[in-house]
Parts: structure tokens; sequence; C-alpha cells
């Protein structure tokens, strides 16, 4: 014997299931989208602030050590347009040389980036300024006067100064994630031998 009640089983039909299912798949695609989004932008965040430490640290030392010594003229006339700084002390006993250092030169790292490196015996040997994955797209050194302005048959009384103008860029492995920095200083020699 059948019998005909019209009470449904309980359960879900396809239908049903394959309308939840969109749904959530979905919520989980938009959710997915915005954490890789919020992740991508933390990284961009904390890559400018490896950026913006290394131009405050490179930028306090050409300040300090363009104060504290002279520029170098002992090889003569200096390009008004260099990648290098040579810096001599007062007494002649002390040079530094602050330069960009290409890829090749195997003191920036591991990575093929450009780096600003400092020596400190004449350009034997150099420690990198800069962070491992930062490159330094622009690093033009700007001297005035070019001539020793300090020489006896100098006609000029001008006082050194030096400016230095960076480019730099995160280098990641995402391209969206390469935040660029652009800073630029000047400095004077406290040193007046007039």
């Amino acid at each position: 014997m059948i019998c005909m009640t019209g009470n449904k089983r309980p359960g879900f039909t396809v239908v049903e299931m394959l309308v939840a299912i969109t749904i959530f798949s979905t919520i989980a695609v938009i959710m997915a989208q915005t954490f890789v989004g919020f992740n991508q932008l933390h990284r961009r965040v904390a890559y400018t602030a490896t950026l913006g430490q290394d131009a405050r640290f490179l930028n306090e030392l050409i300040t300090r050590e363009a104060r504290n010594k002279m520029v170098d003229y002992s090889a003569g006339p200096i390009l008004p347009h260099d990648t290098q700084l040579s810096l001599i002390s007062r007494d002649g006993t002390q040079t530094i040389r602050i330069a960009l250092l290409e890829p090749s030169s195997g003191f920036c790292g591991i990575l093929a980036v450009r780096c600003v490196g400092v020596s400190n015996d004449n350009g034997v040997t150099w420690n990198p300024i800069t962070s491992n994955r930062v490159n330094v797209k622009q690093f033009d050194i700007y001297v005035r006067p070019t001539n020793d302005p300090f020489n006896q048959l100098a006609p000029e009384n001008d006082q050194p100064f030096v400016t230095v103008t960076t480019k730099f860029e995160y280098f990641s492995d995402n391209p969206k994630e390469r935040p660029q920095l652009q800073t630029q200083t000047t400095a004077a020699s406290r040193m007046y031998l007039r």
C-alpha cells in the first residue's frame, strides 16, 4: 500500500546547492582579492620605508662628511657633474670616497642592482651604504666651485659646497611593488682656509 501524504524529504535541491556555492565562491574571490591587495599595499609601504631609511642615512653621511672634510682637489679640476665624491681631512690624513657602484663591481650584493658605496682606502675596497634590494637609479654629485678656491692662484673665494641628487627604486619581484624615491641635499664645508 502506498501512502501519499505530500510531505517532502528534508534536504536541499540541486538548484539550491548551486546558488549557495555560487554565492560562497563570489564572496571567497572578493575576500581573496582584498587580502592580496592589502598584502601588496603593506609590502609597498614597507619598501618605501626602507627607501626612506637608506636615503636619510646616505644624505646624513654625505652632509656630515662634506661639512667636516674638504673636497679633494688634488687631482685637478673636478667635473661639475659626477657619480663620485672624494673628500679629504684638513690635515690630509683621511680620505673618503662615496660613489655609485655598478652590479658588475661585486660590492652591491647578490642582486643585479646599482648601489652607493663608501671607501676609506682610496677606492680599493668598498662598503655598500644602500640596502641589498635598493636599486640606485640616479646618483649625481655637483661640486661648486670646480677648481680649488683656496689655491693661491684661484681668483674665487667661494666656500665649496656639494649637492647630491638621488633616485632610488626598491627591487621587488612584483613590478607593482616597486616604489621610487627622489632626494636632493646640499652641504657646505665648515673648513675655512682663508
